[in-house]
C-alpha cells in the first residue's frame, strides 16, 4: 500500500513539473552594465520586459522595473524618443555620466507612451532608462529613436545651393530661431537657412508649395547680424506657402530663409528655378521719378521688378518694390492721390526736400479697408511732391495703378468796411448810433466791432464801442446801423471823434477780416 502512494505522488509531481510554465529570462538590458548599444540612428527594438528588474543604484523616477540603452552622437543631434507600439506604459529618461553618478538630460511626459526629444551633444555617451509602469504579465516594449536634427538650423550652417533649378525636401520639426535671426514679416519660431551665389545675373522664382505648413520667405544679403532684406513673401496667392522672384547680381551671396512661428511645422518643400526677368521700371529710382505736369493725372504701369534703394525712406510701411512720381502745382490747392485698381498691397508715401533729406507730408495703407492707399493733402505752389509708391508686408509688387487730382484752392474771402462820416449821439445817454456798409466776396455773417474816441478840449476823454453781427451778400453793399455805447464817464457828446471798425467772417472755405478807421463828427440828436 505504501509502494502504490509513493508511486503515485511521483507521478502527480511530474504532472505538476510537466504542466508548469517555463519562467521567462529578465531581457539582456535588464542592467544599465549591460544596456543595448545604439550604434546608428534610426534605432527600432520590440522586447519582452515582463521579467525586468531593478538594480538599488538606478535613478529614482519610480519604483518600476526598467531596462537600459547606450547611445554616443558623432555630432549635436535632435534626439527623437518614442514607445508607441508597447503593451505597457512606460516612462523614459536619458542620462549622462557614470553609474550611480548620472545626471539628468530630459524626461518623457506623462501618458501611457512615452514620446519627447532630448537634445545631445557630439562624443557624449547617453543612458536611456525606460520604467516599465504597468505591472502585468507578458509586457512588451517598443522602443523608437530617430534623429530629428536639422542640419541648416542656423545661419552659419545654411545649407549651400551649387546651382539651379534647386529643389530641398527635409523635416523642419526640430529647427528653432536664433536670437539674431532677422525679422521676416513677423515673429518666428522656426527658421532654416540656404545660402547661393550666382556665377551670373539672374532673377529667381523661389517657393515653398507642397510644404505641410504655414511658412515665409526672406531672402537677404550681408553678414549675420548685418543683413539687408532684398525680397520677402507670405501667403503667395492667398495659399500658407510663399512664392517670390527676386533679381540676383553675379558673385553676390544671397541668403534664403524659410519661417514659421507655426508649432508643429515639419514638412518643408523649397524650390528655386531661373525665370525671365520682369520689365525694367523706369521710375524705380527716386532721380529718375516720373513727372506729373497735369491733372487729373491716371497712369498703369507693370512694377514687378521695382526695387527699393538703400536711401529710400521707410517710414512709410517700408520701400520694398519702390517706384516715384514728382508733382509740382503752379497754384495751391488740394492734392488727392490713390492707387485704387492696383493688384497688389500698395502703401503710399508724400514727400518734400531732396534726396537722402525727404520729410514726409503725407503717408496711408489699406485706405478704406482695400489693399489699396489713399491720401489728401493741402499743397503749396511751386512746391515739388515727391510721390513714393511701395509694397506692402508680404506683398510683391504687380500692376499699379496711380491717379492725381487737383483742387484749386479758393479765392480767399475779403471783406470790405465804410462808415458815415457823421453819426447822431445821444447826449443824456451817451449812446451814439454808427451807420455804414459792408461788403463780402462771399455770403457770410460777419461781425463787426466799433470803438470810438473822443477829445473835448481839456475834458477826459471819452470813448464807447459797440458789436453786431451783420448777414454780408456779393451782391451789393449791406448797410448797417451800430450803437455804440459809452464806456467812459462822461459819455460820449456832439463834437469830433475818431472811429475804428474791425471786421471778421468765416465760411467753410477760410476766414478773413478787415479794419477801417478814421475821424467821426457826432451830431446831437434832435428831442
Amino acid at each position: 500500500m505504501k509502494k502504490l502512494l509513493r508511486g503515485a505522488l511521483v507521478v502527480y509531481a511530474l504532472f505538476l513539473l510537466q504542466a508548469a510554465p517555463a519562467l521567462a529570462a529578465a531581457p539582456p538590458n535588464d542592467d544599465f552594465d549591460s544596456a543595448t548599444v545604439v550604434s546608428a540612428l534610426p534605432f527600432s527594438e520590440t522586447e519582452d520586459v515582463s521579467e525586468a528588474t531593478r538594480a538599488p543604484d538606478d535613478p529614482y523616477t519610480s519604483s518600476w522595473p526598467n531596462v537600459w540603452y547606450r547611445f554616443s552622437p558623432a555630432k549635436d543631434t535632435s534626439l527623437e524618443l518614442d514607445t508607441t507600439g508597447s503593451n505597457t506604459s512606460t516612462d523614459v529618461c536619458v542620462y549622462t555620466g557614470t553609474r550611480g553618478a548620472l545626471g539628468q538630460v530630459a524626461c518623457s511626459p506623462d501618458g501611457f507612451d512615452s514620446h519627447f526629444f532630448a537634445d545631445l551633444k557630439g562624443g557624449l555617451t547617453y543612458y536611456v532608462m525606460v520604467d516599465i509602469t504597468s505591472g502585468c504579465c507578458g509586457q512588451t516594449l517598443t522602443l523608437a529613436l530617430r534623429d530629428r536634427t536639422v542640419a541648416n538650423d542656423d545661419f552659419d550652417s545654411a545649407q549651400t545651393i551649387d546651382s539651379l533649378p534647386y529643389t530641398d525636401t527635409r523635416d523642419v520639426l526640430r529647427a528653432t530661431v536664433a536670437p539674431d535671426d532677422p525679422w521676416c514679416l513677423q515673429n518666428s519660431t522656426n527658421t532654416v537657412w540656404y545660402r547661393y551665389t550666382p556665377s551670373a545675373d539672374t532673377t529667381v522664382a523661389a517657393d515653398t508649395a507642397a510644404s505641410d505648413y504655414d511658412t515665409r520667405l526672406c531672402v537677404y544679403l550681408g553678414n549675420r547680424r548685418a543683413l539687408t532684406e532684398v525680397a520677402s513673401n507670405d501667403d503667395a496667392n492667398g495659399t500658407f506657402y510663399a512664392a517670390l522672384q527676386v533679381n540676383l547680381q553675379a558673385g553676390t551671396t544671397y541668403w534664403f530663409m524659410v519661417a514659421t512661428n507655426q508649432p508643429g511645422a515639419s514638412n518643408l518643400h523649397l524650390s528655386l528655378q531661373e525665370t525671365t526677368p520682369p520689365p525694367p521700371v523706369a521710375n524705380d529710382d527716386f532721380d529718375a521719378a516720373t513727372p506729373i505736369s497735369s491733372t487729373p493725372y491716371d497712369g498703369t504701369v507693370d512694377v514687378r521688378g521695382a526695387t527699393a534703394a538703400a536711401d529710400d525712406p521707410t517710414d512709410c510701411y517700408g520701400s520694398k518694390g519702390s517706384v516715384w512720381y514728382a508733382y509740382t502745382p503752379t497754384v495751391s490747392g488740394t492734392a488727392d492721390i490713390s492707387t485704387a485698381g492696383s493688384d497688389y498691397d500698395t502703401a503710399l508715401g508724400v514727400y518734400t526736400g531732396f534726396r537722402g533729406g525727404l520729410s514726409q507730408v503725407a503717408c496711408n495703407n489699406d485706405a478704406d479697408a482695400a489693399l489699396t492707399s489713399h491720401v489728401t493733402f493741402q499743397a503749396s505752389a511751386g512746391v515739388t511732391y515727391y510721390i513714393l509708391v511701395t509694397a506692402f508686408g508680404s506683398a510683391s509688387p504687380g500692376t499699379l495703378q496711380l491717379s492725381v487730382s487737383f483742387t484749386p484752392a479758393p479765392p480767399p474771402l475779403t471783406l470790405k468796411l465804410g462808415y458815415d462820416p457823421q453819426a447822431v449821439v445821444d447826449e443824456q445817454t451817451g449812446i451814439a448810433v454808427i451807420n455804414g456798409t459792408i461788403s463780402c466776396s462771399r455770403s457770410v455773417r460777419a461781425t463787426i466791432t466799433i470803438n470810438v474816441g473822443q477829445q473835448l478840449g481839456n475834458s477826459t476823454p471819452r470813448t464807447g464801442s459797440g458789436k453786431d453781427m451783420i448777414s454780408c451778400s456779393t451782391k451789393t453793399a449791406n448797410r448797417f446801423a451800430i450803437t455804440v455805447a459809452s464806456t467812459s464817464s462822461p459819455g460820449l457828446s456832439e463834437g469830433p471823434a475818431t472811429i475804428k471798425l474791425l471786421a471778421t467772417g468765416c465760411d467753410t472755405k477760410g476766414c478773413a477780416k478787415t479794419t477801417t478807421s478814421g475821424d467821426l463828427q457826432l451830431v446831437k440828436k434832435l428831442k
